[in-house]
């Protein structure tokens, strides 16, 4: 082999060794800044803790939320963290909500053992290197991930499919509208299924669920309530009439599975107050049985109702005195219910939420909230079957 043809394969080997290094680089480096964000956290959590107890010495209740969470500078050796939190504050009922940062100057002393050196205003980067790591940066892939993946579920569910409403009734194509079916809904219900916008007639957000494996819709002649649904697009359907079930509000159905789906009928408003009742249905619609509602523990205008599966929901009411976004869970078919505690991120603090209809794939959902004056729909993320909701600003429309 002549020198031409080694100093060849020694540059293809060398450029293949960077190449193979730079991604392995990367990601030992991200290993490394997410394990001083746990470092962080864990004197974040110390400061939380001795801030409570200073906060119920003059009886106060104290909750703290950490939103992100930065290595400014440094290394494994010594850095510089910074948590941004809001503080919940309830002083006799009276709650004081505030947003700020606390600043850390962390060194290591012995072996895994770390010390804070400095903290607040005083704290400086001098001698570090600057670095800018978040771990929002951690969670952003996962987060978008998740959302395309939903996303991308929904956009299954529905290509192709169309409707249209006509003089004799509501139509639907699945085929990108070569071929239509008409929805055997009766004139006196489907009206309810219908509103007018200028000249152009729609379908009733919540009032129906249209898939490419199942279709249904919940209608009603202001008296009962008809389910109607097909399963195989459009060429048969199946009705089941709910009697003297409609309670004068609006109305929502939804499937999470080709089994398990649920509908709910409200009252008119009055004075802000509005009652539910919720069907859950674990035969594709066949049959439908009330569970328990949300009106012993809160009252309010419906805006988004879901299920996980046949146990699992949630009700999302519109805001009212409190404008951060309002949302029960069940996980016992309704037989109890939990407020979750969901808070507006500091730049919209100040707005006023309205929760949406959750979407899940097996334990992870995305909830959209619409924000009333910022005009805008922002999106919390869980990963525990909608126990814990994080607002995410990675995926904002």
């Amino acid at each position: 082999m002549n020198n031409k043809k080694k100093f060849i394969i020694i540059g293809i080997i060398i450029f293949t060794v960077i190449l193979v290094s730079i991604p392995l680089y990367s990601t030992y480096k991200k290993s490394q800044m997410n394990k001083l964000i746990d470092i962080t956290n864990k004197f974040f959590e110390e400061y939380v803790k001795k801030g409570k107890e200073s906060y119920a010495k003059d009886n106060m209740n104290a909750t703290y939320k950490a939103t992100e969470i930065k290595i400014v500078a440094g290394d494994k050796n010594e850095f510089v963290g910074q948590v941004y939190f809001e503080i919940d504050i309830d002083v006799n009922g009276e709650r004081d909500y505030t947003s700020t940062e606390r600043t850390m100057r962390i060194k290591k002393m012995d072996k895994d053992e770390y010390k804070v050196v400095d903290e607040g205003n005083s704290v400086t980067i001098d001698g570090l290197k600057s670095v800018n790591y978040s771990n929002k940066d951690k969670d952003k892939e996962l987060l978008n991930k998740t959302k395309e993946e939903l996303d991308s579920l929904e956009f299954k569910k529905v290509a192709g499919i169309y409707y249209s409403i006509e003089w004799d009734g509501i139509k639907l194509s699945y085929d990108k509208k070569k071929t239509w079916v008409d929805v055997p809904i009766p004139n006196e219900y489907a009206l309810s299924n219908c509103s007018k916008d200028k000249n152009n007639m729609y379908l009733k957000e919540n009032t129906y669920y249209i898939s490419h494996k199942k279709t249904a819709f919940i209608s009603t002649n202001e008296s009962d309530i008809l389910i109607t649904i097909s399963d195989d697009k459009g060429k048969s359907w199946n009705k089941v009439t709910l009697e003297n079930a409609y309670q004068g509000g609006e109305l929502f159905i939804g499937f999470s599975s080709n089994d398990v789906g649920y509908c709910t009928t409200t009252t008119d408003t009055a004075m802000g107050k509005q009652y539910n009742y919720i069907y859950v249905t674990k035969d594709g619609g066949k049959s439908w049985n009330e569970i328990g509602n949300t009106n012993e523990v809160y009252s309010r205008v419906v805006t988004g109702i879901g299920f996980l599966d046949d146990k699992i929901g949630f009700v999302g009411f519109r805001y009212e005195s409190e404008n951060n976004p309002t949302v029960y869970r069940t996980d016992n078919a309704g037989v109890t219910w939990e407020k979750l505690e969901i808070h507006l991120p500091y730049e919209y603090a100040s707005d006023y939420a309205t929760p949406r209809t959750p979407k899940f794939k097996n334990d992870k959902g995305i909830l959209p909230v619409n924000l009333r004056d910022n005009n805008k729909t922002i999106y919390f993320i869980s990963d525990d079957k909608g126990k814990i909701w994080e607002y995410s600003s990675n995926i904002n429309e």
